[in-house]
């Protein structure tokens, strides 16, 4: 059987078509989850947590947090000013939102906090801490990896 090109022509243009609605059909089924469902008013009081995470970031004020993968806990250790605060540690899963939750924390006076973790998903995570001191906000933010 010789075919001719015109029967060349209309299957790449079928070839094409065909490859074009697998494109959609597949990109339709993907699941974007937002951050927030607020964003427009989180965006609104953004430079508020600007101001926080700039105040987090003082010596005298810094949390460090650390995941400790033998215990399934996050650590927390403080400077001088972290005596006895209490705040909220945001867990944010970027790749699937169904899993945040919050946890709070009060440190101790050694500015320390253990904190055990329940059983969460394993992967990336993004760990807020948010607290105050004397009305003035902080807040730390730290990528942490859960094997």
């Amino acid at each position: 059987m010789k075919l001719n090109w015109g029967f060349g022509i209309a299957m790449v243009y079928i070839i094409f078509a065909g490859s074009m609605i697998a494109f959609v059909v597949v990109a339709s089924r993907q699941n974007y989850d937002l951050v927030s469902e607020n964003y427009y008013d989180d965006a609104v009081k953004y430079q508020q947590t600007i101001d926080a995470e700039n105040n987090g970031t003082r010596k005298e004020s810094q949390l460090d947090i650390v995941y400790v993968q033998d215990k399934n806990a996050i650590q927390l250790s403080g400077g001088a000013q972290m005596k006895n605060v209490k705040g909220k540690l945001s867990f944010y899963k970027p790749d699937k939102a169904t899993n945040d939750f919050q946890i709070p924390f009060s440190t101790d006076d050694s500015s320390m906090q253990t904190i055990p973790l329940p059983t969460v998903a394993h992967g990336y995570w993004s760990v807020n801490a948010n607290w105050n001191v004397e009305g003035k906000n902080y807040s730390v933010a730290k990528r942490i990896f859960i094997q």
